[in-house]
């Protein structure tokens, strides 16, 4: 993956050269060379593995997706009212979702200023 995140408690799952089960998190930046891998083989993966929260973002088309792992085992697509993604694994971490695309990226002020939004 492009990115992955492992929760404080489940750190002892990280050796030296690989991941002991399923990362709490994991983000796959799309290119046009992996979309289907991303989209089909990748997802399937990861939600048999047990990752919790999924992003696929395709910075071409300016789309993201984010799957949540339900207690069926299955993900499903996680709304973003009103264009923000509050991330059930990063706790207190909303995500303006044009944030991803904008050119310049918002400063860190502005980042804090808008969770009161969130």
């Amino acid at each position: 993956p492009a990115l992955l995140f492992v929760a404080k408690e489940r750190l002892h799952r990280l050796q030296s050269v690989y991941l002991d089960g399923p990362a709490d998190l994991v983000v796959e930046i799309v290119s046009p060379d992996s979309a289907r891998r991303d989209r089909v083989e990748k997802y399937e993966e990861y939600e048999a593995g047990g990752v919790r929260e999924y992003w696929i973002l395709d910075p071409t088309t300016h789309a993201a997706e984010f799957h949540r792992l339900d207690e069926d085992g299955r993900f499903h697509a996680a709304s973003t009212p009103q264009g923000w993604f509050v991330s059930e694994v990063l706790k207190g971490f909303p995500l303006r979702i044009e944030w991803l695309w904008r050119e310049p990226l918002p400063t860190v002020l502005e980042v804090m200023r808008s969770w009161s939004e969130a």
